[in-house]
């Protein structure tokens, strides 16, 4: 599945088209910023890179309150080609991040 994306700042990209995955369709102009990591982890998994659905889903998800977005994206990051091994390093650290994020709000 080709992804159609306008870069619009550096790291944003705004969806042209809708996105549709099996939970559901992120809407035309939907704004991202891909896989969210930190620059010196960059070397692990490109922003834009294989599995680019399931970070889209991931962000749209988060935004809209769905309660079971971290599993989505594992889901997704699994059906879309990211190795296992990947996959559930990649999961792991974005259920960390929200516990982590969770203790400061």
């Amino acid at each position: 599945m080709q992804i159609k994306l306008n870069f619009v700042s550096a790291g944003k990209a705004q969806l042209l088209e809708p996105l549709k995955t099996q939970f559901g369709e992120v809407h035309r102009f939907f704004v991202t910023d891909g896989f969210t990591f930190p620059w010196f982890v960059r070397w692990f998994h490109n922003p834009f890179g294989e599995g680019l659905l399931a970070a889209i889903w991931h962000d749209f998800a988060l935004k809209t309150g769905r309660k079971k977005a971290h599993y989505e994206f594992f889901i997704l990051l699994k059906s879309n080609g990211v190795p296992l091994w990947k996959a559930y390093i990649m999961w792991f650290c974005v259920w960390a991040y929200a516990k982590i994020k969770g203790l400061f709000l």
